[in-house]
């Protein structure tokens, strides 16, 4: 079932750890990262502050519903700061995505009721199902194709802002 989550939700934990006192460090990310869309260059878009800490990469005139979120809150850890949270999908791609694959399970239960009252003529409703779900995970499996180095910079770029002039 876990597997089924971080698939569907784009769920995957993260730990930064970084030798810098916790309000230099949320000092220097809040610099780093724009609080408006950014028109003509890519960077960090989103909110920091010392209870949570929600970042994006925006790329100008490129779209994808799919892009990790970078979502979690700052600790102390003696002289080290602690980054932590997880990269998911935007909260309205989730709802979309569980109610895709709800009515998907929906329509085969349905489909199965139908075939087994009459199979001549509803055989056809469950290969229906099976193609919403194919495209469903397709969908899915492009929009992460798309934002694949999201992750990986999001990590280089929250690095490079908080050990700058360290």
């Amino acid at each position: 079932m876990k597997k089924i989550t971080e698939f569907l939700y784009g769920s995957e934990e993260f730990e930064f750890v970084f030798d810098v006192p916790i309000e230099i460090a949320i000092e220097r990310l809040k610099k780093g990262v724009s609080t408006t869309s950014r028109l003509t260059s890519e960077g960090m878009v989103g909110n920091v502050s010392s209870d949570i800490v929600k970042i994006q990469r925006v790329i100008p005139m490129v779209q994808n519903s799919f892009k990790p979120f970078l979502v979690g809150s700052f600790s102390s850890d003696g002289n080290k700061t602690v980054l932590s949270g997880v990269f998911r999908f935007h909260r309205f791609v989730q709802a979309f995505m569980t109610f895709w694959f709800g009515f998907i399970v929906l329509w085969v239960t349905m489909a199965s009721v139908a075939v087994a009252a009459k199979p001549t003529e509803a055989w056809s409703f469950p290969i229906f199902g099976f193609l919403m779900l194919c495209f469903g995970v397709g969908l899915v499996k492009l929009g992460k194709w798309f934002s694949r180095n999201d992750k990986e910079w999001l990590k280089d770029n929250i690095s490079n802002a908080i050990n700058k002039n360290s």
